[in-house]
């Protein structure tokens, strides 16, 4: 999976989008997106599987069930799977909706 088709899916959310944070302050619903980790499969001395880990966070004021939909839709007619977390962040006064995505190439 590439970075670019991870954002072109977001972005076809109409959602504004960005990699890691945004310049400027945004009003919600907002997307940010990164490269957390990777689990590669090692053998033979290198790697023989590449497994990278990415969040894709949907930052709310309140639980926003259609901007959720939304972006699962992006999501999955892209191709990507996810597994989803939900938590309110008291010092930002927002809801946050976290999509963990695994990519394997290899």
């Amino acid at each position: 999976m590439s970075m670019q088709k991870l954002y072109t899916a977001l972005s076809a959310t109409g959602i504004s989008v960005a990699y890691r944070s945004f310049i400027t302050p945004q009003t919600p619903p907002f997307i940010v997106y990164l490269y957390s980790s990777s689990d590669d499969f090692y053998a033979d001395d290198e790697n023989y599987v590449q497994v990278g880990n990415w969040q894709v966070e949907l930052y709310t004021e309140t639980k926003d069930v259609t901007s959720e939909q939304t972006v699962e839709n992006a999501l999955r007619e892209a191709g990507f799977t996810w597994a989803k977390y939900e938590a309110w962040l008291d010092e930002e006064d927002l809801l946050q909706i976290l999509y963990l995505i695994q990519s394997v190439e290899g």
